[in-house]
């Protein structure tokens, strides 16, 4: 998806790429960040989106519902 005009990255406030955002099916925000806790891929030791899922499927509390993002800074047009 091509977010044309910045819409929604500048309703959800992102700021670089990638960032994620998981939301329940009645559009409550779940888990805000990073997808993991190593920016090289290299040695990831923590899967926060994933473990974000597993939780909500387990119908367990999320433990880490929000993170740091890191990546590439969003160029706005």
């Amino acid at each position: 998806m091509i977010d044309k005009g910045n819409v929604l990255a500048d309703k959800l406030g992102a700021s670089v790429t990638p960032e994620f955002y998981y939301f329940d099916q009645e559009n409550v925000l779940l888990y805000h960040g990073a997808l993991d806790n190593d920016r090289s891929g290299k040695n990831v030791t923590i899967n926060y989106l994933r473990d974000a899922f597993d939780s909500v499927l387990g119908k367990r509390p999320i433990k880490t519902a929000k993170t740091n993002a890191f990546g590439c800074s969003i160029k706005r047009a």
